[in-house]
């Protein structure tokens, strides 16, 4: 492995990271530019802004050595691509896993949410909403779960990702 190889590697990383940042921030986005008062501004205020970066990381996470390639000149070393694949592997799994966990609390908070908040407003001695569901709890439920699928995807299919993208590349394993 050398430095293009790690340079690559981790700008694939910062793809899938910022993949899950804005799609976890997609839901809230979404809400806001659905309050808005004029569709347009709600489409370049709120929605934008979410959306172009997540285009962005997800670019990145698809050609990081296109990108490696314009950061560092000269010719790449001849190392062997097994240990690069394990790496990259190693790197997904890890990623999958702590948006796995980071993605539980997500879903276990908006599930408590929802049980006990006719409790809450009894407590207060208000009258309790006639559904718990509000378009935010939703829209997160909804973001929660997608996220969870994609995590588990990236902690399990790791390896069809990456044979994936050396098919795309031309490359065999």
């Amino acid at each position: 492995m050398d430095y293009k190889d790690l340079t690559r590697l981790l700008v694939k990383l910062i793809g899938a990271v910022l993949v899950f940042w804005y799609l976890a921030w997609l839901p809230s986005a979404i809400s806001a530019a659905f309050q808005a008062k004029l569709f347009l501004q709600g489409l370049l205020l709120h929605f934008a802004p979410t959306v172009i970066p997540l285009v962005l990381g997800f670019l990145i996470f698809m050609f990081p050595a296109t990108i490696t390639n314009k950061l560092i000149d000269g010719s790449k070393l001849e190392t062997p691509q097994a240990l690069t694949t394990d790496l990259e592997l190693l790197a997904l799994r890890l990623l999958g896993v702590f948006y796995l966990f980071r993605g539980g609390v997500d879903l276990v908070y908006h599930v408590s949410k929802l049980g006990l908040t006719s409790r809450i407003f009894e407590a207060y001695g208000s009258p309790p909403p006639p559904t718990p569901w509000t378009l935010d709890l939703a829209a997160n439920v909804v973001a929660t779960i997608v996220e969870l699928c994609f995590a588990l995807w990236l902690t399990l299919g790791s390896q069809g990702i990456i044979n994936a993208i050396h098919r795309i590349r031309g490359r065999d394993l």
